[in-house]
């Protein structure tokens, strides 16, 4: 529990989640936006009602609203300071909890739960709250990241030789659910899948400023979390052994892997 407090620390504003996103537009191929895919997926008619669980600042409520601005729109965050930055996007944004969701039982037509389980203390309590919240035959739409030793091999690398240098312990947030296990969580009683797709990217940094900017955004990651002082010292020396790599071989080759897992609700 107190892990999971700490990784919601890194959500206090949008730094840090920004950073990750706008590292890996540049530098990941094929290029592929989850929130045109998600979108993609849906086939909305235009007058659903949707939830976004763990919306962060509302990017995937505004793209689809710009497409669809028939829907009702919600979105929950247990961020002050990300639901404060949804101001202006068409849609209505309340500071809540995945594991209490404050809505009626068969509200929505759609729940949507993108790269945010593993952030969750109890995932199965939080998918029921989904299903409960959703109409029968409601779809879950849900995004994850594959297993970190497996996928973005050279990231871990790096956040865990950092661990090593601060000696502070690498909160394993997407090992907790990931592309391969998510299913072991799902309740095949309560839904039934209907859609899955996963991504692949790669991508060759060739400038250790960008894949530093990337590593220094998880800061809160690790427990305890690190004084500002031993983590400048962690990145400079982490630094240095990019650059080595840059030197010897070109470049650092990332790999990333990412799913979309659609589901329908079962019973009422």
């Amino acid at each position: 529990m107190n892990s999971i407090i700490s990784v919601r620390k890194n959500y206090d504003s949008s730094r840090a989640l920004r950073i990750r996103k706008n590292v890996n537009k540049k530098i990941l191929r094929p290029k592929i936006n989850i929130k045109k895919q998600v979108y993609k997926s849906l086939e909305l008619k235009g007058q659903e009602k949707i939830l976004d669980v763990g919306c962060g600042f509302g990017d995937i409520l505004e793209y689809i609203h710009e497409k669809r601005p028939g829907c009702k729109l919600y979105g929950i965050d247990t961020s002050r300071a990300m639901i404060a930055e949804t101001r202006g996007i068409k849609a209505i944004f309340k500071v809540a909890d995945a594991q209490k969701l404050p809505f009626k039982q068969s509200t929505f037509d759609i729940v949507i739960a993108k790269h945010m389980l593993y952030h969750v203390a109890n995932i199965k309590v939080a998918l029921n709250e989904m299903h409960k919240v959703l109409k029968p035959k409601g779809r879950l739409v849900i995004t994850l990241n594959g297993v970190p030793d497996k996928t973005q091999s050279q990231i871990e690398y790096y956040r865990k030789m950092i661990g090593k240098i601060i000696g502070s312990r690498l909160i394993p947030t997407s090992a907790r659910i990931n592309t391969e296990n998510y299913d072991t969580f799902i309740d095949n009683a309560k839904f039934r899948k209907i859609k899955e797709i996963k991504f692949y990217t790669y991508g060759n940094i060739k400038n250790s400023g960008l894949l530093l900017d990337y590593l220094s955004s998880f800061k809160e990651f690790f427990m305890p979390i690190p004084k500002d002082e031993d983590w400048r010292k962690a990145l400079n020396e982490i630094k240095n052994n990019i650059d080595k790599q840059i030197q010897t071989k070109g470049s650092v080759r990332i790999t990333r892997k990412s799913g979309l897992f659609i589901l329908e609700k079962i019973g009422g």
